[in-house]
């Protein structure tokens, strides 16, 4: 089986290609949480919630009070992938190859479907793109909200390298590894 494994709110979640999804705490690992979906990611938002992204079942949202909601949000079918980011929002990726930006209580679409399902998104501070894989490896520019191609090929990673001290302007060096 393989594993994936997800960081959010200072602990590690792990799912496998089953369903449901475990959480670390010390050496071991807790009971299994929603055992009866399948998870494709875990994270937390600025206001201390957990978000469960399933295939088939929507989003869980788990408040920080624990009590488990499934949010369905208008336009969004099989979310798969989920990313905040601390300029724009929350970017929700989903099986049929499309990417939302969750703005004001709205999923609004930032590219045409893809051809394979969004399962990457990557961002961070002052950078002004938003690179996604939807079959194609993309930068959605937060300024302009236009997408463009980067590469043809599938992203399997994407690492940036700060290559100033944080004192300096940001520049920024990223790499990317594809299945080319």
């Amino acid at each position: 089986e393989h594993y994936r494994f997800y960081e959010a709110r200072n602990k590690l979640w792990i799912a496998g290609t089953s369903n449901g999804v475990h959480r670390l705490s010390g050496v071991d690992l807790n009971e299994e949480y929603f055992g009866d979906k399948f998870i494709s990611d875990v994270f937390s938002d600025n206001e201390g919630n957990l978000l469960f992204s399933t295939f088939n079942n929507g989003v869980m949202v788990v408040p920080e009070n624990g009590m488990p909601d499934l949010m369905e949000i208008e336009g969004i079918v099989d979310p798969v992938s989920l990313h905040y980011d601390d300029d724009s929002g929350m970017f929700i990726g989903t099986m049929d190859g499309s990417l939302f930006i969750y703005t004001d209580g709205r999923a609004i679409p930032i590219n045409e479907k893809g051809s394979r399902s969004v399962q990457h998104i990557f961002s961070w501070p002052g950078f002004e793109s938003v690179i996604f894989d939807d079959g194609q490896i993309k930068a959605w520019n937060k300024a302009n909200g236009k997408s463009v191609v980067i590469s043809n090929a599938s992203l399997k990673d994407a690492i940036r390298e700060l290559i100033a001290p944080p004192s300096a302007p940001l520049k920024r060096k990223i790499g990317f590894g594809t299945d080319l």
